[in-house]
């Protein structure tokens, strides 16, 4: 039988499901860093389900945006078991995982971004994520109706705002976009990170680059 693997990392806590007809969620937002802990609870999930890694032939990953180094461990990780599978994968906004788990009209999914940025998604509005200043993004809510905002950015505004266990991508979410979007499932060799920043490396580096030139 099918087995489902479905995993994001681009937040501070690992959201993983294991679907198979039978459904297994595992969350870990302890000290243990992304790259340390990934690989043991994926393998301990797989147990509890009483299969075996090679069994997994689909994998939801969620690409993005969030945090660049934990994106590195989820991509790499994902595309380490499909390369050796043969599975496929499908790539999954983070933040539209957060909006799945809400039954709203109109979901602002909120998230921190570098100092006095956050990520930014209206949903359903919205196809792609953005990165905008806390005031620009205060400006896009207002336009909206009646709005929820949830995410680890939503105490940066006065909206509607819901339990904090809400900010962080949710497992049944996460497996139920990975079934519904089966059909965008791709070769490993095509997922890349969804970065819609710069590193603080990079654009500190533009800095020094311009501040040399003048």
């Amino acid at each position: 039988m099918s087995l489902i693997l479905a995993l994001d990392t681009s937040t501070r806590r690992i959201s993983l499901a294991l679907f198979d007809g039978n459904l297994y969620t595992m969350s870990y937002a302890g000290d243990e860093k992304h790259a340390a802990k990934l690989a043991v609870l994926v393998k301990d999930l797989i147990k509890i389900a009483k299969r075996i890694p090679s069994d997994v032939d689909l994998i939801g990953l969620g690409i993005g945006p969030g945090s660049l180094t934990g994106l590195r461990v989820g991509m790499s990780f994902a595309v380490g078991m499909a390369s050796v599978n043969g599975a496929k994968i499908v790539p999954l906004n983070s933040l539209e995982i957060i909006a799945h788990a809400v039954s709203r009209e109109e979901i602002v999914v909120v998230r921190k971004a570098r100092k006095g940025y956050v990520y930014f998604q209206i949903f359903p509005y919205w196809k792609e994520p953005k990165v905008l200043n806390v005031e620009g993004a205060s400006k896009e809510i207002e336009k909206l109706g009646n709005p929820i905002v949830v995410g680890n950015g939503k105490d940066l505004f006065d909206f509607g705002k819901l339990p904090d266990y809400l900010d962080y991508p949710i497992p049944e979410a996460l497996i139920d976009l990975t079934v519904k979007n089966s059909e965008r499932a791709v070769d490993y060799t095509e997922i890349k990170p969804l970065y819609i920043q710069k590193s603080i490396a990079e654009i500190n580096f533009e800095k020094r680059s311009r501040e040399g030139k003048q």
